[in-house]
């Protein structure tokens, strides 16, 4: 685990949680993939190099890394594809899957020039004050011209306040002793993303909704089977570009 490992990351190691079965399989979903490229990927296609560099940054297990490559692939783009994240044993799963893989967390990483990062539900797995460094490392990570590509978990001010308060109910077992999730609305995300020197920054899209519940927490970081009593959250696509305005 990184020397800054986020309080996201730190929480999955310790409850030995795997990504691939949160949420019944949110994030082993072929679906939600294919959703990623055609909202998140697609929209800047013709804007990207053919030879291209893209870093997974907390991408896990490598499901959607391996997705977008084989996308980008099936377009005539050569892909070098590498997943980034601070979980050794996430790693160990998309390495099986061929994938090229970095042990750090986002802060700590050396990746420069990229083409493409991408990243799904990464930005509230840190702390309110470390987010906005892990987006300046993001902008600072891509070469000019490049484009940063987040499914983010959000909402209005009012449900990222709530998800926050009761997500981070230490009883619940996610939540560290001094460090708490931090879930960012639409508007605040889309700030700290220019605060960090992105020059265009829009809501691609929407993915398809997720849930979750109290319950459904405690049995993620206490090892029990999850109820269905749900509530439901929203995931938004945004996409920034540290460089030129897009060529359309």
């Amino acid at each position: 685990m990184g020397s800054r490992a986020s309080v996201g990351t730190s929480a999955d190691i310790k409850a030995g949680v795997r990504i691939s079965r949160v949420h019944s399989g949110y994030f082993s979903n072929a679906r939600n993939a294919e959703l990623f490229c055609k909202i998140g990927i697609d929209p800047i296609l013709t804007n990207l190099p053919k030879k291209i560099t893209v870093f997974d940054f907390g991408g896990g297990e490598g499901f959607l890394t391996k997705r977008v490559k084989e996308h980008l692939a099936s377009k005539g783009y050569d892909v070098n594809a590498s997943v980034l994240d601070a979980n050794a044993v996430y790693l160990k799963i998309a390495k099986s899957a061929g994938l090229q893989t970095i042990l750090s967390s986002i802060q700590d990483s050396k990746v420069s020039s990229a083409d493409l990062i991408i990243a799904r539900a990464v930005i509230h797995y840190n702390s309110a004050e470390r987010q906005q460094a892990v987006f300046n490392k993001i902008f600072e990570s891509l070469k000019k011209g490049g484009y940063f590509v987040h499914q983010v978990s959000s909402g209005s001010k009012e449900n990222c306040c709530l998800r926050s308060d009761i997500l981070n109910i230490k009883s619940l077992g996610r939540a560290a002793a001094r460090s708490e999730y931090n879930w960012l609305s639409e508007e605040d995300c889309l700030s700290m993303a220019k605060k960090a020197g992105f020059k265009e920054n829009f809501v691609a899209g929407y993915a398809l909704a997720n849930s979750w519940s109290p319950r459904e927490q405690w049995d993620r970081f206490n090892k029990r089977q999850p109820m269905k009593q749900n509530q439901q959250a929203t995931e938004l696509f945004w996409i920034g570009l540290n460089g030129e305005k897009p060529r359309i």
